[in-house]
C-alpha cells in the first residue's frame, strides 16, 4: 500500500507512519509538494490512502470521490459527523491533530501572557469565529491556558519522537 503526504516529516506523513506502525502494515510513503496533488492521486487511485485535513478533503468527500475512515481529535467532526474518531475504532493512540498556537519570547511578563491568553480564548470561543473560520475547515477550537498548552506540548513532543522513529524520517 502507498500513502501520500504533503512532505516528509509533516503531520500527515508522521500520522500515516504511526498508523502503519500501530496496526502492522508495510506502507510506502510518497511525498508530495502539496495537498491538492496528493488528494488528486488518491481520487484517481494512483495512491491508496492519505491522512488529510478535513477542509482540504471536504469537497472530495461531499462529492463522493473520497471516503473518510476516521478522524483525529477527541470528538467527531461537526463537518463530517458520521465519521468515527480513531478512538472509536479502537486506535486511541493515533491522534495526530494539527494545531495552531500563539507563542511569545521567553521572559514575556506574566500579565502580558495572561491578557493575550484571555483575549485569544475569547476570540477562539466565540461562535461567530468558530462557525466562520474553524468549523468549515475542520478545525476544533481549543482555548487552553498557557500552562495547559505547555503540558499538552510536553506530551505531544514525546509522542512526536515515537512517530518520527516509526516513520524513518531523517533530516536532510
Amino acid at each position: 500500500m502507498s500513502y501520500g503526504s504533503v512532505g516528509a516529516g509533516g503531520v500527515n506523513h508522521l500520522a500515516m507512519a504511526w498508523l502503519a506502525n500501530q496496526i502492522g502494515l508495510d506502507m510506502a510513503h510518497v511525498p508530495y509538494k502539496g495537498l491538492v496533488q496528493a488528494l488528486q492521486d488518491v481520487v484517481a487511485s494512483r495512491l491508496d490512502v492519505m491522512y488529510a485535513v478535513i477542509g482540504g478533503a471536504l469537497p472530495h468527500l461531499r462529492a463522493g470521490r473520497l471516503k473518510a475512515y476516521a478522524v483525529s481529535g477527541k470528538a467527531r467532526s461537526p463537518v463530517i459527523p458520521d465519521v468515527q474518531t480513531f478512538t472509536e475504532i479502537g486506535l486511541a493512540n493515533l491522534d495526530a491533530s494539527f494545531y495552531f498556537a500563539f507563542a511569545a519570547p521567553k521572559g514575556t511578563p506574566g500579565g502580558v501572557q495572561a491578557k493575550f491568553a484571555a483575549e485569544s480564548s475569547r476570540i477562539v470561543g466565540a461562535a461567530e469565529f468558530r462557525d466562520k473560520y474553524l468549523t468549515p475547515s475542520g478545525f476544533e477550537p481549543v482555548a487552553d491556558s498557557p500552562d495547559q498548552f505547555a503540558a499538552f506540548l510536553k506530551t505531544d513532543i514525546e509522542l512526536a519522537g515515537k512517530k518520527v522513529k516509526a516513520s524513518g524520517a531523517k533530516l536532510d
